[in-house]
């Protein structure tokens, strides 16, 4: 009863494994597990009993039987046509036939199946393949070809290859393919390859003719040293450095073991000096040498590289205040602008000049075209400079341009470029005769000029400005304009000034023969920083200029502001970061007879406007400033309109006299005394 459950169990199993299986993948092997008390056959079965494969093919045998403990698998093959792993894969070797047979055995009985594989080239062709053409070989020199047999992209090295010199008295070679050359000739190596039983009888593409070329022993020397490419150096002594500068020569050339005197050629002769076989560099550069010798009708030869080098010598000390737009460094102890060889204290000619790989412009030992690092303030720069002898890595202090002579302020006059960088004064300038006039362009000053505290004398900007039209974030500050012409003219800059301007640490003297002077800028506006700013205008044409139909100290309004008329009918500026301006003169502050339409109470007429420092207290006409419209009588001033506009300035301080500024007891606390300097209660300019 038991043996029939057991029996029942087991052909349930099997009828369920079965089922199972007909979905199985078509490389997984179909196994039905049993006991060997009921095992009467393992039913083994393969997909195909017969298989074609082409050499390098491998194929996995698709096996179903029933698994019984103690019992396994064992896979033979009938020839070394194939190979069959353990787990039964076959591989195609060679072309032929092979019996595969599978047996399911427990070492006592077997059970068995076989496989007929048969293997083919296909349509494939192996071809024998080499990585020389041609050699080519002294005399004693030996060489090892390496073929290999290449089939489907695979390449197999362990296939039977054999050799044959065409010419024995030229060369021999092994049975591994080493070639020996043997004598002066030329000659022919015959390779033949055999691949999985086929030779070039089947397949002609094993067989290969190797060109061969035997020279005789050639080796050449400078001296008793084999010769190599020669290396020489511009110097002898750099810098407490010692390099090759000169190198003795004797050329000879050994053939097959005998020594000859050999003859050379130099293809550039302008690099080396020769004399008495002493080679001595001359000027920089690469060229090549032939050492040559006629032997016996033959001629013997070779060529080598000849490198004159300049050493490279890295200078520690930086060079200051390098003026980019001049090519030259600012020497502070002869206050001029030099070149960059004297500060190395080096007398030659710099040929060219590299940044960061890119050439630059090099005339008259003037370096162009370095990139700063900065365009704001000092920047950094670093170069490599070429002589006919050094190469010179070189560290810059930069600066755009600096400004040390008279001629130099010419610069600024715009005409059809843009100007943008950090500018300096090195000293104090007379700038006797010299006149700036700006063009009305489409062009800006978009950098920022430092004075370092010095002063710059007897400039004419009138009817212009020293920088023209001033582009956004421009800085100007400490420095002096002393007795400066500015008739009819901006002192710094005269039209379309942008925002975010800076104004520090500035003084302004008006020339006495100065008529109608506008102001710093002829209009700006807001987020401008204008922070001690002295301005003085004195003399009889300031006094006999007060009313003036023209200008101010501003033009249209004074520094930077734009005005607007306000809610509560006052009318206003907008002004940011005014600080300790001063102003001293008995010129008006700011004047203008025809200011823009104003919208006062539905009124759309022309009106006067004036502009009153924070100290004062009444206007023109003796009017309390009330920043509001106010009544005047038409025959003071000629205008159109009965009405006029005071407009009065924070942190603008007008004074009409040198003595009433002394009277007043001004808090100079914020001034920069670096710069200025206090006399009997007076600011002034320090240099």
């Amino acid at each position: 009863m038991r043996k029939y459950l057991y029996a029942l169990l087991v052909l349930i199993c099997f009828v369920l494994t079965g089922c199972k299986n007909d979905k199985k993948n078509d490389n997984e092997q179909r196994i039905i597990y049993t006991t060997a008390d009921d095992l009467v056959t393992p039913d083994l079965k393969v997909a195909s009993e017969s298989v074609d494969l082409i050499i390098g093919d491998e194929y996995f045998i698709n096996l179903s039987y029933n698994k019984v403990d103690g019992y396994h698998l064992e896979y033979s093959s009938s020839n070394n046509n194939v190979s069959v792993s353990d787990v039964g894969v076959i591989k195609a070797l060679k072309q032929g036939s092979s019996i595969v047979t599978i047996k399911y055995t427990n070492g006592e009985k077997d059970y068995s199946i076989s496989i007929t594989v048969n293997i083919s080239f296909g349509s494939f062709v192996p071809e024998l393949i080499t990585d020389y053409d041609s050699v080519n070989l002294e005399i004693d020199n030996e060489f090892n070809l390496n073929p290999y047999i290449l089939f489907r992209n695979t390449k197999y090295y362990d296939e039977k290859i054999s050799y044959e010199s065409l010419d024995e008295n030229v060369c021999s070679i092994s049975k591994d393919g080493t070639i020996k050359a043997l004598s002066f000739g030329k000659t022919l190596i015959l390779i033949t390859g055999s691949f999985k039983g086929k030779n070039s009888n089947s397949y002609p593409s094993l067989n290969k003719y190797i060109e061969l070329n035997v020279t005789d022993k050639v080796k050449i020397y400078n001296g008793t040293e084999v010769m190599n490419d020669i290396s020489l150096y511009t110097v002898s002594n750099a810098y407490g450095v010692n390099y090759l500068k000169s190198t003795p020569i004797d050329f000879k050339i050994e053939v097959n073991g005998t020594k000859y005197d050999a003859e050379y050629e130099i293809e550039d002769n302008s690099l080396v000096d020769i004399k008495n076989q002493l080679m001595t560099s001359v000027s920089p550069g690469s060229t090549s040498i032939r050492i040559f010798k006629e032997i016996n009708g033959k001629t013997y030869s070779a060529n080598y590289l000849l490198n004159v080098f300049r050493p490279t010598v890295k200078i520690e000390d930086t060079i200051p205040m390098f003026s980019v737009v001049d090519g030259l460094y600012f020497d502070s102890s002869s206050l001029t602008k030099k070149d960059i060889m004297s500060f190395i204290n080096d007398d030659s000619q710099i040929l060219s000049a590299k940044q960061d790989g890119e050439e630059l412009l090099v005339e008259d030992n003037k370096v162009f075209n370095v990139i700063s690092s900065s365009k704001i303030k000092r920047g950094s720069a670093n170069i490599t400079i070429y002589t006919d002898s050094i190469a010179y890595e070189l560290q810059l202090e930069t600066i755009e341009k600096v400004i040390t002579t008279k001629e130099d302020l010419k610069y600024f006059e715009l005409k059809d470029k843009d100007l943008s960088g950090y500018f300096e004064l090195s000293g104090n300038i007379d700038a006797t005769d010299i006149k700036i006039v700006q063009k009305n362009s489409i062009n800006y000053f978009s950098g920022v000029f430092n004075g370092n505290g010095y002063s710059i004398s007897n400039l004419d900007v009138s009817n212009s400005s020293l920088f023209g039209s001033i582009y956004s974030s421009s800085k100007f500050m400490n420095f002096a304009l002393k007795n400066l012409n500015a008739s009819s003219a901006n002192y710094l800059g005269n039209n379309n000034v942008d925002d975010l301007i800076t104004v520090e640490n500035v003084y302004i003297e008006l020339s006495q023969d100065t008529l109608y002077p506008r102001g710093l800028f002829s209009s700006s506006k807001s987020n401008n920083t204008i922070k001690n700013v002295v301005i003085t205008y004195l003399g009889e044409n300031a006094n006999n200029s007060v009313d003036y139909s023209v200008g101010g100290w501003v033009n249209q309004s004074l520094l930077t502001s734009n005005q607007y008329y306000a809610s509560d009918n006052t009318f206003k500026t907008r002004t940011s970061k005014w600080s300790d301006v001063i102003v001293i003169s008995p010129y008006v502050l700011g004047f203008r007879p025809y200011e823009a339409v104003l919208k006062y109470e539905d009124d759309l007429t022309n009106y006067a406007v004036y502009y009153f420092g924070v100290n004062e207290t009444l206007d023109t006409y003796n009017n309390e400033i009330k920043n509001h419209r106010n009544t005047r009588i038409k025959e003071t001033v000629n205008c159109d309109s009965e009405y006029y506009f005071d407009i009065q300035y924070d942190e603008v301080y007008h004074f009409k006299s040198i003595l009433e500024l002394s009277e007043f007891n001004y808090d100079y606390s914020t001034f920069n005394m670096k710069y200025w300097t206090i006399v009997d209660g007076i600011i002034t300019w320090k240099n």
